[in-house]
C-alpha cells in the first residue's frame, strides 16, 4: 500500500476501500470492541497511534465473528472428548441429531411397486454406452461407444 493513501475508508482487515465502517476505538457505547476478537484470532494488533487503518467492514465483522463461533465450538467439542475419554461423560452430547434431523417422511414400501435395486452397484447411472473393460468400470479418461446410424 501507498503511505499516502488516507486510510479513513479503507478496511483495516481485507484492505477493502469501504463506505460503512465500524471504528474499532470509537468511544460510542454502542460499538462492539472488535480489537481483542481481532487480537485473539487473526493473531493482529492494532493500536490507535500505529498509522495504520482505524476501522473494519461489515464483510469482516461478520467472518470475525464466524471465526470466533466455530473456534468456540471446536473448542467445546474437543473438551468433550476429552471428558468422554477420561470417563466423565457416559455419552457424546447428540444436541446436534435434534437440529440436522427436523422431519422424516414415513412412506410403506407398497407404494414403488416390486422393483429391485442392486444397492452395490452404480451402473444404473451410468450412461448407456458406456464401454466397460473386464467387467469393471476404467478410471481414467471414460471410452464411449459411438451410437449407430
Amino acid at each position: 500500500m501507498d503511505s499516502s493513501l488516507n486510510f479513513e475508508h479503507i478496511c483495516r482487515l481485507c484492505g477493502e476501500e469501504c463506505v460503512d465502517l465500524v471504528k474499532l476505538f470509537d468511544r460510542n457505547l454502542s460499538q462492539r470492541n472488535l480489537v481483542p476478537l481481532i487480537k485473539k484470532y487473526l493473531k493482529v494488533t492494532v493500536t490507535v497511534h500505529d498509522g495504520l487503518p482505524q476501522q473494519v467492514c461489515g464483510p469482516c465483522v461478520t467472518k470475525l465473528d464466524e471465526v470466533a463461533e466455530f473456534v468456540n465450538v471446536c473448542t467445546l467439542t474437543q473438551t468433550r472428548y476429552q471428558q468422554i475419554v477420561k470417563g466423565n461423560l457416559n455419552a457424546v452430547d447428540n444436541r446436534c441429531h435434534g437440529e440436522l434431523i427436523t422431519h422424516i417422511k414415513v412412506e410403506n414400501s407398497e407404494d414403488y411397486g416390486e422393483e429391485k435395486y442392486d444397492d452395490h452397484s452404480d451402473d444404473e447411472y451410468l450412461p448407456k454406452n458406456y464401454k466397460k473393460q473386464n467387467g469393471r468400470r476404467r478410471r481414467g479418461k471414460k471410452e464411449y461407444i459411438k451410437p449407430l446410424k
